[in-house]
């Protein structure tokens, strides 16, 4: 799966999962609370820290010939991180929390706290050539020639 030029987005994700969400709770006498969906997406989290103790010991000479390949490990923790991010979408719908944009928005508050030169853009900004123009200036200029105009490089 690595290197194939895969994208998704956060909001596909949420779209896709509050659909499914309605299939797989369907008739349930109780919808799970913030604290079921913490608990799984934390219980996926620990299955990927599991496997990645066990890569750990292909790392370090450790492993046996009792344990899993390389490979099979790194498809087991895809598959966990996955599931970790599935729940996290699901528990931040559960209290009304739009994923894309706290992952934007917290990216940035790190970058710019560190001044760093690695910002995120919602797609819409890509899409219109304005918005497109100040993103290619902020990306291009950034601890380099600041323009002294703007948030950004103010």
């Amino acid at each position: 799966m690595q290197g194939i030029g895969i994208d998704l987005s956060l909001t596909a994700l949420a779209q896709q999962n509050a659909a499914r969400v309605k299939l797989w709770h369907h008739g349930e006498t109780s919808p799970w609370s913030g604290a079921d969906w913490s608990n799984a997406m934390q219980g996926e989290a620990g299955e990927a820290g599991n496997i990645v103790k066990k890569l750990r010991r292909h790392e370090t000479g450790l492993a046996t010939a009792r344990d899993l390949t390389v490979p099979i490990l790194l498809d087991n923790l895809a598959d966990e991180i996955a599931d970790t991010i599935i729940y996290a979408d699901l528990l931040a719908a559960h209290y009304g929390l739009n994923m894309a944009a706290a992952v934007i928005r917290k990216f940035n508050l790190v970058s710019e706290r560190e001044n760093w030169p690695q910002f995120l853009y919602p797609s819409a900004w890509l899409e219109h050539p304005d918005l497109r123009d100040l993103v290619i200036h902020h990306n291009v200029t950034r601890n380099q020639v600041p323009c002294g105009g703007c948030h950004w490089c103010a």
